[in-house]
This record gives structure tokens, sequence and C-alpha cells, in this order.
């Protein structure tokens, strides 16, 4: 079963890469991932064991769709 995802890109944890940068590195790596953080645990170990092959992400940078 094909589950739908959403990750928000934040600017903070971008490290001054520009959305054309986020972009080809999801186009021509195919990788996506989160950062560490205390109040994010949740959301961590969701993408860690929940998460599967074959499931759709929405990329987000603010209300802009990057993929």
């Amino acid at each position: 079963m094909t589950t739908y995802w959403h990750m928000q890109m934040h600017r903070d944890n971008v490290h001054g890469a520009e959305a054309e940068d986020i972009w080809a590195i999801l186009e021509h790596r195919n990788i996506i991932g989160l950062g560490d953080w205390e109040d994010g645990q949740e959301q961590i170990r969701a993408f860690k064991e929940d998460m599967n092959v074959n499931d759709i992400v929405a990329i987000k940078n603010g209300a802009n769709l990057i993929a």
C-alpha cells in the first residue's frame, strides 16, 4: 500500500542552499532526509520506521512545492 507524505524544507536546515540546489539534489541524487532535533523525535521515528520504498513524498519550501 502506498502512503503519501509531506516534508517541509526549513531554511535554517538548508545551510545556505537555494531552492534550485535542493531541487537538483532531489532530482539527481534521489534522496531525502531529516535533520536531528529534540522536538522532532516522532517525525524522525516515522521517517525511519514507517516510510517505505515507493511511498510518495511531497517536498515543500514554505508554500512552494519543490518535488
